[in-house]
């Protein structure tokens, strides 16, 4: 953080806490697999596809982009593993919708978000 002044993008395997550098709050984003596995076979499975294409993971690591807000001081540049079951469905939309672009769907999908929100799961206990 100090070699670069702040301007580095961090990310870590394992969970860290908050570093206070020059005034600014910066979060620590986790980079783990774990952040589109489970989107990722999500959306594969949503638009019953019969292949992983690599531009369906590149889709799948693309869609954390927008999730967090890089416009604020400090912001990390992924999100949360502990959101994971909330961004997990928008991993799952961006690997759909490419999986149909591609055409590597076994059925016709008129609405990709509606596949995969039909597709969802609650755990109730």
């Amino acid at each position: 953080m100090a070699w670069s002044d702040g301007k580095a993008l961090i990310g870590t395997g394992i969970p860290v806490a908050d570093v206070e550098y020059k005034g600014v709050e910066y979060q620590i984003g986790q980079a783990n697999n774990a952040l589109i596995y489970p989107g990722l076979g999500f959306g594969a499975i949503a638009a019953d596809a019969k292949l992983l294409t690599p531009e369906m993971i590149s889709a799948a690591a693309h869609s954390l982009g927008g999730i967090v807000d890089t416009q604020k001081a400090g912001a990390a540049v992924l999100p949360p593993v502990s959101k994971l079951a909330e961004f997990s469905k928008t991993v799952a939309v961006a690997v759909a919708q490419k999986a149909v672009e591609q055409g590597v769907n076994r059925h016709p999908i008129s609405d990709v978000k509606k596949a995969v929100e039909d597709l969802k799961w609650e755990p109730e206990y």
